[in-house]
């Protein structure tokens, strides 16, 4: 049995796909968190939990911090999938946004997803073109990364996905 376990969410696939690239590089089994059965995590040693960006919320973090006793004796980790550029400002502020309230420390990793409003369900279609327009009129400076990532963007279709983002946390597990 592999001694690693992810769990993940992906909302529009860019996580599912990076899950699947770390399987080619490390040995694990990928559970998807709608399928988590308490106690299934028993046998193995590390946990990562998988999840996109939205609004500067990670997805899966609702899910660790409902099961988080589950894993307090592993070895965790968070890889968060969003469009921004992964400066050191994006991660202090996602991890300052998401990690902060955890009875546990836990290191975060970052790779750019997908951006692809044809994709995107007609509310978070609507979402992102009002927070646009909204955004154009403030000052980007005062701006978080998440936003001013969905303001550059500007509605077009991007792919950031790269597989060189999973190397930090391959070679953390």
């Amino acid at each position: 049995m592999n001694n690693i376990l992810v769990f993940y969410q992906s909302k529009y696939g860019a996580t599912k796909l990076y899950m699947d690239m770390l399987k080619e590089k490390l040995d694990c089994d990928i559970v998807s968190t709608k399928n988590y059965i308490p106690g299934m995590e028993k046998d193995y040693e590390k946990i990562l939990f998988a999840g996109g960006v939205y609004a500067g919320a990670i997805s899966v973090m609702k899910f660790l911090r409902k099961n988080g006793e589950n894993f307090k004796d592993k070895k965790l980790a968070v890889f968060a999938v969003g469009v921004s550029e992964p400066h050191e400002d994006v991660i202090r502020f996602l991890k300052k946004q998401n990690l902060a309230s955890l009875p546990f420390d836990i290191p975060l990793f970052y790779g750019r997803g997908i951006y692809d409003e044809t994709k995107m369900t007609f509310l978070d279609k609507r979402l992102c073109k009002t927070i646009r327009k909204v955004l154009t009129s403030k000052n980007p400076d005062t701006l978080d990364p998440t936003m001013k990532a969905l303001l550059n963007i500007k509605g077009e279709k991007a792919d950031f996905v790269n597989k060189d983002y999973l190397n930090p946390m391959i070679t953390f597990f």
